[in-house]
């Protein structure tokens, strides 16, 4: 097999792997379906240019999300983000664009206290990348309905965090 070929099985491997959680989140992050779309392209064919470069394609993935949502945000509402702000928001919060900082920066710390590795990633692929329980139990070895026990303990234990800070109701996060 020759060089061309491993590194395009790789990306195609990648591909399948990323492309649908990539476009959700990108989704979630512009409201728009079709340029969620055209910046997934962009971020896979840049992905493509340095694949030999990556190491980590996960966490190169979420940094060029947060990049190209960054330049999203400039172009498409003005909004004179740069990029070493965001420091404060995680690749959980990039989803909440309609939000103030400081509500980011609450977000990250509830999810911060979901503690236990096998939670915080059923909270994420239930959540953020709208798996099904059966999908992200399916990822985790659990079954559909274990996944959908712990996705409700883990959403009673962040309402008690936000009561803990005064929080009663959502919109009140929000406002």
């Amino acid at each position: 097999m020759s060089y061309k070929e491993k590194k395009e099985d790789r990306f195609t491997r990648i591909y399948k792997e990323n492309g649908t959680s990539v476009e959700r989140i990108l989704y979630s992050g512009t409201g728009n379906p079709h340029c969620a779309e055209d910046l997934a392209q962009e971020i896979f064919t840049a992905l493509y240019t340095s694949l030999d470069r990556v190491d980590n394609v996960r966490a190169w993935i979420h940094a060029t999300i947060r990049h190209f949502l960054c330049d999203h945000y400039a172009e498409v509402a003005h909004w004179p983000l740069r990029l070493e702000n965001w420091e404060y928001v995680s690749d959980n919060s990039v989803c909440y664009t309609d939000c103030p900082l400081e509500t980011r920066i609450m977000i990250d710390q509830a999810i911060e206290s979901i503690t236990d590795p096998v939670d915080l990633e059923l909270f994420m692929l239930v959540s953020f990348q709208s798996h099904t329980y059966f999908e992200a139990g399916s990822r985790l070895g659990l079954t559909s309905r274990q996944a959908r026990y712990r996705y409700g303990l883990i959403k009673a234990r962040l309402r008690h965090y936000f009561d803990v800070c005064g929080i009663r109701d959502i919109n009140e996060l929000i406002e």
